[in-house]
């Protein structure tokens, strides 16, 4: 009798690991964004420019993200 196909565990991740993940997708975009300005800083100012906007726009994003964290920490019920 042929055995059964091996099926990979599932993770069953709760809000507050959803965020963390959000947030540490974010951090690695905004290095990025940062290398991308630096590199075209020069040649393109105007693209230099559009790419800082969309950092700042992502540093106000992580910061809400990182609110929500807060507001959902798993352990934050089990003081006080």
């Amino acid at each position: 009798m042929p055995s059964l196909p091996q099926i990979p565990a599932t993770e069953h991740n709760n809000s507050w690991q959803y965020l963390l993940a959000d947030v540490e997708d974010e951090m690695h975009c905004s290095e990025e964004l940062i290398e991308q300005m630096q590199t075209v800083r020069d040649e393109m100012p105007d693209v230099a420019k559009m790419l800082e906007r969309i950092y700042e726009d992502g540093a106000k994003h992580r910061a809400e993200i990182r609110k929500m964290l807060m507001r959902s920490d798993p352990q934050a019920g089990l003081t006080g």
